[in-house]
């Protein structure tokens, strides 16, 4: 595996939880634009021409992500319902409906919410092998814009409408950054016309002046893009390829290099951390308390990940070290 990607994932990760540890408004809305679809990105850049038999991909990808959903979205449901019981508040409704969002992959019922992202890549790597393999768009400039347009439209179909089943409403979205990825990798001398003394200052003028005029925002598991596509796909991958030629500028970076292989664990884990840390953080007597607590909220929570991950999940399964995303 080439450093870098690994680097990318790290920081891409590590923006991830910041973002989910109750930053300023505008922070919580910048992260969002590319810290997500670079991990879709780089599942395109990954993605081989030559693959196995659909027969043996498919149960690959099963094995990968849809066992792990199940698994991981079980255990995480129990624990949401040991918490309703501790706090006096459990019913057979809330009991069903936790039930409900983890079988049926409904983002807004299941215990924790991020699950969503392994249906949305475990489909997205789903319909590429489609493409890919049995469309063979690469084979022709006409079927790959063809199929970018359809994508778009669908993406418009989509815009607002709640993730409720597998997030299917998220795949247009997640296979457009995954054929961008796809793309960036076969024609990865680009990187020679961006530099990033202006790139990154560019960014963020680009999404600044998006934010605060037109309240641009992008959340791929809710299926919400406003006000624009052209403003997403812009602000997304320019925050994209910083993050990848910051990543190939450092080059190495063990501890980077560690979380970005493991992020898909600290994907699933950092949020299941916040209904004990929440009232830590708001018993002090402040108003404001999360303006400077969100970024020792988030190593704590980054941390804890590690933690459950190397004492308990790896020991318990006899994982390897390796990249699932």
């Amino acid at each position: 595996m080439i450093n870098w990607i690994n680097i990318a994932k790290g920081l891409g990760i590590l923006v991830i939880v910041f973002g989910h540890s109750k930053p300023p408004g505008i922070i919580f809305e910048s992260f969002y634009h590319f810290s997500v679809p670079l991990f879709f990105f780089i599942s395109g850049y990954l993605f081989l021409k030559k693959q196995p038999s659909f027969r043996l991909f498919l149960r690959k990808k099963v094995d990968a992500y849809i066992i792990p959903y199940y698994l991981y979205g079980m255990a995480f449901t129990l624990m949401m319902i040991s918490l309703l019981f501790i706090n006096n508040s459990v019913t057979g409704d809330a009991i069903w409906i936790l039930l409900q969002g983890l079988l049926l992959g409904q983002i807004d019922y299941m215990a924790n919410t991020d699950m969503w992202f392994l249906q949305s890549l475990f489909f997205t790597l789903f319909f590429a092998y489609i493409l890919f393999h049995t469309l063979k768009i690469y084979e022709s400039s006409f079927m790959t814009i063809m199929t970018v347009i359809l994508l778009v439209i669908l993406i418009y179909y989509f815009n607002g409408i709640r993730n409720y089943y597998f997030s299917l409403t998220t795949i247009p979205t997640t296979l457009l950054f995954f054929l961008l990825g796809y793309f960036y990798h076969k024609h990865e001398d680009i990187d020679r016309y961006f530099s990033l003394r202006y790139l990154i200052p560019v960014t963020l003028i680009i999404y600044y002046f998006s934010f605060y005029p037109y309240r641009a925002e992008l959340d791929i598991g809710h299926s919400i893009i406003t006000p624009s596509i052209s403003l997403m796909l812009v602000n997304a991958f320019l925050g994209i390829l910083s993050i990848i030629l910051i990543s190939k500028k450092i080059k190495e970076n063990k501890f980077l290099e560690y979380i970005g292989g493991i992020s898909l664990y600290i994907f699933m884990f950092h949020q299941i951390f916040m209904p004990f840390i929440i009232p830590l953080v708001n018993a002090f007597d402040y108003d404001h308390a999360w303006v400077f607590m969100w970024i020792p909220v988030g190593i704590l929570k980054v941390f804890l990940s590690i933690l459950l991950f190397e004492f308990v999940i790896k020991p318990l399964k006899g994982l390897k070290m390796g990249v699932y995303l």
